[in-house]
């Protein structure tokens, strides 16, 4: 077995590859993976809207790069922000229906990308990594919490 710190490179590698190539295949809809990660969190959302601060804590971003994302969002036309009616101080956002198209374009693109990368997997191996995957990623938010 290799050590354990090529396994950290090995996901590293993964993560970047991965990124790059729905960044591509998603270029058409004019969002990137990090976009449309928190588009989908938006309307994820029972509310239809979330601050920036939950934002934040849920892309497990920092503020400067969130507002970023939210900047670049709404220049396309994706989200629109707007004061909360409690307190005129939190800034809240939600997907528009451009936003939601986009995304869901997005969406329809990466699963048939998904597809493809994953045929030469069986089920139960693809099975197998997604358990794997979801275990190493609580174990870590558990044991790394912030």
């Amino acid at each position: 077995m290799e050590p354990i710190h090529s396994y950290f490179a090995l996901l590293k590698r993964l993560n970047t590859l991965t990124e790059h190539q729905v960044n591509r295949a998603i270029q058409d809809t004019g969002l990137t993976m990090s976009q449309g990660a928190l588009m989908f969190q938006l309307i994820q959302t029972p509310e239809g809207f979330l601050s920036m601060k939950q934002a934040e804590q849920i892309m497990k971003l920092s503020q400067p790069v969130t507002a970023g994302l939210v900047k670049r969002l709404e220049e396309k036309g994706c989200l629109e922000s707007f004061g909360s009616e409690k307190d005129k101080r939190i800034k809240l956002i939600r997907a528009t229906e451009l936003g939601k198209e986009r995304l869901q374009t997005a969406r329809s693109t990466m699963i048939s990308l998904e597809q493809e990368i994953f045929q030469i997997l069986t089920q139960e191996e693809i099975h197998q990594l997604g358990a794997s995957l979801l275990k190493l990623r609580d174990t870590m938010e558990d044991k790394w919490r912030e």
